[in-house]
């Protein structure tokens, strides 16, 4: 743990990676939260998967010009920028549904509206670790990156999950909020290092220009092939899972909370073991077999008698996808210049999650019908991913030439 304490000790990271743990503490308390707050109030799978579908498509849409924001006028401001709208959006589902105002169109339009700036914080935080720290320590930086994801997987749902079996989903929803105010207040005087980007270009121009990037470089395109194919299965499962508490096990929201946190907490110890140890050279093999733990894990909940062997195969899956984490973003940093950081870890973020809301979206339809369907659709998709990561993710014989962009976008000589 020598490592982490010297990693900490870099000026400004441990105010960083305080604000990221509470805000994503947060997160972790609003997925499980705003399902369970459809499915108490509208007793709709299908709206539960639009729900997701919505807020995470609209991040995905809004990455590129996120990106460009970040890199043009820093990362600090424009998170506590996302924060803020989290925290009014959050508010505002629970107070129009305590005054009767608040059908379900209108829960899609809020929820939709939020993801729009979520990109801004969610790669803000990712792309100003990495500048904060020097070379030599990112593998260990997108450990502990990893593992305040992975931390705030534990606590988040499991303190969802508590708080909505005893008060509700709508005053859970004012806690999630208080997260997010803390997280914003934590990053209060931070300052950040300048990237050197240049500032000819309109915002639509610097948003392109990270796309451009983005497809230019061999890394980051396979990366938004394989990662979205495997994060269908959490988005479905984050349907599935309560249903399956709820009939199979006879559980309540507390029990949902505690299975996600099992993951978590299987997440956060293979974070924390592969970040200490040198993944360059060997991401392709680690994240291959990193899904196909995560495949049997949720294999094991297919199958679970009870929420105890659940709880297992979620550990499994978590233990599985905390190397995958850490090999993945360390590709990636790896594989872009910094002053590209913004844009291309922006636009990279948003399309490997794809899966996330489209999953939700296919396992709230696929629940309606059948919830044994939506399970073997979150089975099968990270053993589809290991597949891709073993064949696509491997190291080139030879470096690929691409053309170099320079930060504005103009292409300039090898």
């Amino acid at each position: 743990m020598t490592g982490y304490r010297e990693l900490l000790a870099q000026p400004g990271v441990t105010r960083l990676v305080a604000a990221m743990v509470a805000a994503r503490f947060g997160g972790g308390m609003i997925q499980l939260t705003v399902v369970l707050f459809v499915l108490e109030h509208y007793h709709s799978p299908g709206l539960a998967g639009l729900v997701g579908l919505g807020a995470g498509l609209s991040g995905i849409i809004s990455s590129p010009v996120a990106g460009a924001l970040l890199d043009r006028y820093g990362r600090v401001r424009m998170i506590q920028l996302d924060y803020a709208v989290g925290v009014a959006t959050t508010l505002l589902v629970p107070g129009l549904f305590w005054l009767g105002l608040l059908p379900a169109w209108l829960l899609l339009v809020v929820v939709t509206l939020s993801g729009l700036s979520l990109p801004l914080s969610a790669s803000g935080a990712r792309s100003l670790l990495p500048l904060l720290l020097p070379r030599s320590m990112w593998d260990r930086g997108n450990g502990l990156d990893s593992a305040s994801w992975r931390a705030a997987a534990i606590c988040g749902p499991a303190l969802a999950g508590a708080l909505v079996a005893a008060f509700g989903s709508s005053p859970t929803m004012v806690a999630v909020a208080a997260t997010w105010v803390l997280a914003g207040a934590l990053l209060i005087g931070l300052r950040e290092p300048r990237t050197g980007l240049e500032g000819a270009r309109s915002l639509l121009g610097d948003a392109l220009a990270g796309l451009r990037y983005l497809l230019g470089n061999r890394v980051l395109r396979r990366l938004g092939v394989v990662f979205p194919i495997n994060t269908l299965s959490p988005g479905a499962l984050s349907i599935a899972l309560p249903l399956l508490v709820f009939t199979r096990f006879h559980g309540n929201a507390a029990l949902v909370g505690l299975l996600w946190a099992a993951m978590g907490a299987g997440g956060l110890a293979g974070n924390l073991v592969t970040g200490a140890f040198r993944t360059e050279g060997r991401e392709s093999r680690i994240m291959a077999l990193g899904f196909a733990g995560t495949g049997l894990g949720m294999v094991v909940v297919l199958v679970a008698p009870s929420a105890a062997v659940a709880m297992l195969g979620m550990t499994l899956a978590g233990l599985s996808g905390g190397p995958v984490d850490v090999a993945m973003f360390g590709l990636r940093v790896r594989s872009i210049e910094r002053a590209w950081f913004g844009r291309a870890i922006a636009i990279s973020m948003m399309l490997n999650s794809l899966g996330f809301p489209i999953g939700a979206g296919l396992g709230g339809q696929l629940a309606v019908r059948s919830l044994l369907a939506a399970l073997v659709f979150a089975c099968l998709t990270p053993l589809l991913a290991a597949g891709l990561s073993a064949w696509l993710l491997r190291p080139p014989s030879q470096p690929e030439p691409r053309a170099v962009l320079t930060p504005t976008g103009a292409t300039s000589e090898p």
